[in-house]
This record gives structure tokens, sequence and C-alpha cells, in this order.
């Protein structure tokens, strides 16, 4: 899907990414909440791991702003064209 959105961008575009971005190592529950996604086809992902998803459709990563509180993993990821 970012490989289809990287070809209608402008050269001063971004892109606004909201996903957990998991520490590395883990905690217990996102461990957990890791292997639950598991079941239903998804993952957990490190700032590297998203890191090697937008590089592969063309984006780099320019920011992360992370969540307070209970919603420390919950971020948004902004990037633009490489």
């Amino acid at each position: 899907m970012l490989k289809q959105v990287v070809g209608a961008l402008a050269e001063d575009s971004k892109v606004l990414l909201q996903e957990d971005v998991m520490d590395n190592p883990p905690s217990h529950s996102a461990a957990m909440l890791d292997l639950m996604m598991l079941g239903f086809g998804g993952k957990q992902r490190t700032i590297e791991m998203w890191e090697a998803v937008v590089g592969e459709a063309g984006l780099k990563i320019d920011k992360v702003v992370r969540g307070t509180g209970p919603w420390k993993s919950l971020s948004v990821i902004e990037c633009t064209k490489k």
C-alpha cells in the first residue's frame, strides 16, 4: 500500500502513520500483544522494523512522536520521499 502512495506524492508531501512502535527489548505486555496479533496475521514492529518497511516503499522516517502514559507505544511516524 505504501508503494502505491509514494507514486502519488509530490516532492514536499508527508505521510503520517499512526502505529504502535514496540521498544527493543519489548515490555511483557507488548510481547503478549505481538503474540496475539500473530494469530490475525499482524505483528508489532520496532522503529528499526518500521524504517525497513517504509524504506522498501521509497520513504524515510523524519520524525516519530510517541504517546505518553498508558499510550506510550502509540506513535505518529512522519515520512517523506527518499
